[in-house]
């Protein structure tokens, strides 16, 4: 029982430090966002970032704001590896939300990652996705 109480105390000691331990560091990667197509400068990007299928449009990963001080601006994001889809768009009245006039049109310029479209709504998750896996760059014209 001698021998057995010391094994024990370590078992413990071991598998406890290991509950405990903090999870090994996450590579991350700077994202340069350059957009264009902004016709004014005043006002916000707000940039919503997606980093699964399941969760967009409803829950981003991250939000992001940029003040709009020229007519192509330039936004570095820090973020893990992953697969991404940036959607973001120029809230030129500083409300805070995508005005949209009759039938859900947008009223202010609006823009996703890969430049994606849809027909006659978002763009498909797959369409706008892009994988992270080191510094790069993304362009984005709002429209």
């Amino acid at each position: 029982m001698k021998r057995l109480l010391p094994l024990l105390l370590l078992t413990l000691f071991v598998g406890s430090s290991l509950a405990f331990s903090s999870p090994q560091e996450e590579k991350t990667y700077r994202l340069i966002l350059e957009v264009d197509g902004m016709t004014e400068t005043k006002g916000d990007l707000l940039i919503a970032i997606y980093n699964k299928e399941e969760s967009y449009p409803k829950q981003a990963f991250k939000y992001e704001t940029a003040p709009v001080d020229s007519l192509i601006k330039h936004v570095t994001l820090i973020l893990p590896e992953g697969q991404y889809v940036i959607s973001l768009f120029h809230d030129a009245n500083g409300n805070k939300k995508l005005d949209q006039g009759e039938y859900g049109i947008p009223l202010e310029k609006y823009g996703f990652s890969n430049n994606a479209r849809g027909q006659m709504g978002l763009p498909a998750f797959k369409d706008a996705a892009f994988l992270l896996k080191s510094d790069s760059k993304q362009y984005i014209t709002v429209h």
